[in-house]
């Protein structure tokens, strides 16, 4: 049987991939000036669009406190999540534990690669998120 899986074999480099996050922390806009996405699109990634019955199947501990938005997890609950991010804070993780952070309205943006299978990151990410988060 075929899988098809849109994120798995993501390639990129650091800083391109750097690059994109941060047009999506500028609101769909790098800090060139150059539009990728719409202001729209954006806020629908970062918007939660589970309801009742598919939340149940986004309950991994350490997605506790955050809701799925368009291909993107999306903070929800500060008491749910433990989290200092800000709600509305959104982004991604890959399997072998490479980190995005997005955060438009606190104008930040954290890009963390590693590639590691079984890369623990229900404890990395949680830590890591929350240190950035306390030097604000």
């Amino acid at each position: 049987t075929e899988l098809e899986s849109g994120g798995a074999g993501l390639l990129s480099t650091v800083s391109d991939y750097a690059r994109f996050l941060n047009a999506l922390t500028g609101h769909g806009t790098s800090p060139e000036g150059v539009r990728i996405l719409s202001q729209a699109s954006v806020e629908l990634m970062r918007t939660d669009h589970l309801n009742e019955m598919t939340r149940a199947d986004y309950s991994w501990d350490h997605m506790y406190g955050y809701g799925y938005g368009l291909g993107v997890r999306t903070h929800i609950s500060k008491a749910g999540s433990g989290s200092l991010s800000p709600i509305g804070e959104f982004g991604w993780s890959g399997a072998a534990g490479c980190m995005a952070i997005i955060d438009p309205d606190s104008e930040l943006t954290v890009m963390y690669a590693q590639h590691l299978l079984n890369s623990q990151e229900p404890y990395v990410q949680r830590r890591l998120r929350n240190v950035v988060y306390s030097c604000l």
